[in-house]
């Protein structure tokens, strides 16, 4: 399964992050290589993470309580 394009982010623990529209899905590939895409996630979400100015409290706050998760690999 193909991954979204990847943005880079400003972030201690986050590399970057990519949304797929289709599929509603958010990746998250963080600092140590583990990638990770959060199911059914509206495009706002992730429009707030890029806004976010802490982006791995927003993944913790936002993202690991509300969204189903899979591991996508390195």
């Amino acid at each position: 399964m193909p991954r979204p394009d990847m943005i880079s982010v400003l972030s201690s623990s986050i590399a970057a992050v990519g949304f797929d529209a289709e599929r509603r899905e958010l990746h998250v590939r963080f600092v140590g290589g583990a990638t990770y895409a959060y199911l059914d996630v509206p495009a706002e979400v992730f429009q707030a993470l890029l806004q976010s100015t802490s982006k791995g409290a927003f993944v913790n706050r936002e993202l690991k309580p509300g969204y189903d998760v899979r591991d996508v690999g390195r």
